[in-house]
């Protein structure tokens, strides 16, 4: 059932993404903006939030076959977030699933799936993440 979910989601990701028209060029909060509403068609990240807990800090638990991992904090705390990441380090976690580090990020977070949004897109869910709210991540474990 829970795999049958996420392909529904990215299935309806897709239909919904490519509706949004990529051509655009806008400039600073109109960046911000466009970015929030592709973060909201990819479900507001709800990965990155505990149920009733805080909006994007990460620690939500998925259970795989060996074991569980935890979502990670995408607010800008420098220590437990992405407040220390380029826009390049940003870039290639959501589309590569490489960490800042070079290591691999464990295919639970479906970047392969994003590896194809246009570059315009990118760049504004990237200006939009970099306007979290920096929160710490409370919840230990592994972290994808």
């Amino acid at each position: 059932m829970m795999r049958e979910s996420r392909w529904l989601f990215l299935l309806l990701f897709f239909l919904l993404f490519n509706s949004v028209d990529a051509s655009s060029q806008e400039h600073g909060s109109d960046l911000v903006k466009r970015g929030r509403y592709i973060f909201s068609l990819a479900g507001g990240c709800a990965c990155q939030s505990v149920p009733r807990g805080i909006e994007n800090a990460g620690g939500r638990a998925f259970p795989i076959p060996f074991g569980t991992v935890y979502s990670t904090n995408i607010t800008q705390d420098k220590e437990t977030g992405l407040g220390n990441w380029t826009d390049s380090q940003i870039h290639d976690a959501i589309v590569k699933g490489s960490r800042r580090d070079g290591s691999k990020i464990i295919p639970v977070m479906p970047y392969e799936a994003y590896s194809g949004m246009a570059q315009e897109d990118l760049k504004a869910l990237i200006a939009y993440l970099k306007t979290l709210k920096p929160v710490k991540k409370a919840t230990p474990g592994i972290y994808v």
